[in-house]
């Protein structure tokens, strides 16, 4: 029981006091000393600082690079299509002069061969212009030949006899009216020995002499000497 008495509850020493002081003079358990707000080093604060200006840079020099970009890449594709219209014009303009020029040397082409086809036709035209002018000149100068002379007339009328074998019955030997007493005169027995009729014609042109049998006709007139003359002519067999 004594040694409970004088039992005492440990505390531990005070450091705060200094060596010679009680411990009453030390600082008080009590005392709490003054807070002091914590201030960021500037170090850090330049650093977050540096970082907080280094991403906005970024940032913007992203948002130009981009802007840069874009706008290179813009002028670059409106380079690119004008250039392509440029050439998908300049080919149009190309065909379409082609087709042009090909227009128009079919139509110069069809214009040359009208032309020449002109130049044939009119060669043509010229060629029996000419002939029929020169046999309508030799007509009227063997007309006005016949009226004047019969000699003609009579190698016709020989000639025509020199056919009598051709004709049966009784052939008819037709003349102009105005020649029908030189026919008589010249050939009256021939005539009468092959059995034949001089007879007038009114429809005849003077010189005209006109056979006609049964079995058909030998015609010496002018109109028809004519008119073979202008056939031989156009077939070129004179």
């Amino acid at each position: 029981m004594q040694e409970t008495e004088h039992w005492q509850k440990w505390q531990p020493q005070q450091f705060s006091a200094l060596p010679g002081q009680e411990p009453d003079d030390a600082v008080p358990t009590d005392f709490k000393p003054t807070e002091v707000p914590v201030v960021q080093p500037v170090a850090e604060a330049a650093l977050l600082s540096d970082s907080i200006n280094h991403q906005a840079l970024n940032q913007q020099e992203r948002q130009q690079s981009w802007q840069e970009g874009y706008q290179q890449g813009l002028n670059q594709g409106e380079q690119h299509g004008r250039t392509l219209g440029f050439q998908e014009g300049q080919q149009a303009a190309i065909r379409q002069s082609e087709q042009q020029q090909q227009a128009q040397q079919q139509h110069i082409t069809q214009l040359a061969d009208s032309f020449d086809r002109s130049l044939q036709v009119l060669d043509g035209v010229i060629t029996g212009r000419i002939l029929q002018l020169a046999l309508q000149i030799a007509l009227q100068i063997s007309g006005e030949a016949i009226k004047c002379d019969s000699h003609q007339l009579t190698e016709q009328i020989r000639s025509l006899l020199s056919a009598d074998p051709l004709f049966t019955g009784t052939p008819r030997l037709r003349v102009h009216p105005q020649d029908l007493p030189l026919a008589e005169q010249l050939f009256s027995g021939q005539i009468s020995s092959r059995g034949w009729k001089a007879e007038a014609d009114p429809h005849l042109q003077p010189g005209d002499c006109l056979l006609q049998g049964e079995e058909g006709e030998l015609d010496c007139s002018m109109s028809t000497r004519w008119l073979e003359l202008c056939q031989r002519a156009q077939t070129g067999v004179y």
